[in-house]
């Protein structure tokens, strides 16, 4: 099987331009179209390959020897990839992020995941989740990460994990895959590209394997010494929003109220119906300029979206952050490279239903 991906069914089934090859994706490199994939040499894993289940099952059935420190190690697999790219590349930044909802992001700044065209015209990706890299898995002797545990690659992250979602940006073009225990369960999406090349692979891993932590002083310590050309920033958001300082639970006052947001809603009219919506944005999708029907109030429930109502600075919102989307007022709401899922709450009048009309500019 080939990590072939019609994006055109992917999309609602409408139709590529006449000349586009199916399945490919737009801006990337197809001076290898005319060279069989079967030539393409092997370096870290095998491209004739896309999903080995058996690789995966093994994996799950031994946690503790795949990632022996839960979490922690699963994320130092993800960032011994960033810290290949800073090498090769003579220095290169990424950021870690604790995301409330038990989930860990790693986004670099290198080169982004390998990803060609093949003879047939058709989008292939290495398979760097699903498959074994072939320079570690059987050889734990070839390299130790600063746990002192071996390196076996991002196949043990994708399998140990309830989820992952790979976001890939090459000068060429720009895609996303959402991976469940290591099982790919999309395509290839295209992603709109803004410039800049790296990867971001949001993860929750399996609850099996203990709760998240923070890294402490020591950790970040030798993460320093073991990748000297890789800085790495640690943002905790697990906290945000939730009202509490870190204080003993007992010292906390038993209710806590604070106002979120309070602004008028205009203009004046009868709000007789609410219909509450949960809404999900896949990672780098732009709603673009839009209006809607009626006042719309939310909040983020995971990810996070670039939020702007005309006349006002844009902002970003996170999980625990609300919005408000006046009636007639152009907005933007777009998601970026994590995804996003918030509550949508529309005020409605009698039979009105909600809609949105899209603005030009």
């Amino acid at each position: 099987m080939r990590e072939a991906i019609d994006i055109s069914r992917k999309q609602g089934g409408g139709r590529q331009p006449e000349g586009r090859p199916q399945g490919v994706i737009t801006g990337l490199d197809t001076r290898l179209m005319d060279v069989s994939r079967a030539s393409w040499v092997n370096t870290t894993h095998d491209w004739s390959g896309v999903v080995d289940a058996d690789h995966l099952a093994r994996i799950r059935e031994s946690p503790a020897e795949f990632a022996p420190d839960g979490p922690w190690h699963l994320l130092l697999e993800v960032l011994a990839y960033a810290a290949d790219e800073a090498s090769s590349n003579g220095g290169g930044r990424c950021a870690v992020v604790l995301h409330p909802d038990g989930s860990l992001s790693v986004r670099d700044d290198g080169r982004g995941t390998d990803t060609r065209v093949d003879e047939h015209g058709r989008s292939v990706k290495k398979p760097v989740m699903a498959t074994k890299d072939l320079r570690f898995f059987d050889f734990p002797q070839v390299e130790v990460l600063p746990d002192g545990r071996p390196r076996r690659g991002m196949s043990v992250v994708a399998a140990l994990s309830e989820w992952l979602v790979h976001t890939n940006r090459r000068l060429n073009g720009a895609w996303t895959q959402r991976y469940e225990h290591g099982v790919p369960v999309t395509g290839l999406e295209p992603v709109e590209g803004d410039g800049t090349t790296g990867t971001l692979v949001h993860f929750r891993p399996d609850g099996a394997l203990g709760p998240v932590t923070v890294p402490a002083a020591d950790d970040l310590a030798r993460l320093a010494t073991a990748w000297p050309q890789l800085a790495v920033q640690v943002d905790d958001r697990r906290m945000e929003n939730t009202g509490r300082s870190g204080d003993a639970e007992s010292e906390q006052p038993p209710t806590s109220r604070v106002v979120l947001l309070d602004v008028p809603v205009l203009p004046m009219k009868p709000t007789t119906r609410v219909e509450v919506r949960r809404i999900t944005l896949r990672p780098g999708f732009a709603t673009g300029r839009h209006t809607h029907n009626c006042p719309v109030f939310g909040s983020i429930l995971e990810g996070s979206v670039i939020y702007q109502v005309d006349g006002e600075p844009a902002s970003v919102l996170k999980p625990g952050d609300v919005f408000h989307e006046p009636e007639g007022v152009p907005v933007r709401f777009d998601a970026t490279d994590e995804g996003a899922t918030f509550l949508a709450y529309f005020l409605l009048d009698g039979g009105q239903e909600p809609e949105i009309e899209l603005v030009a500019g």
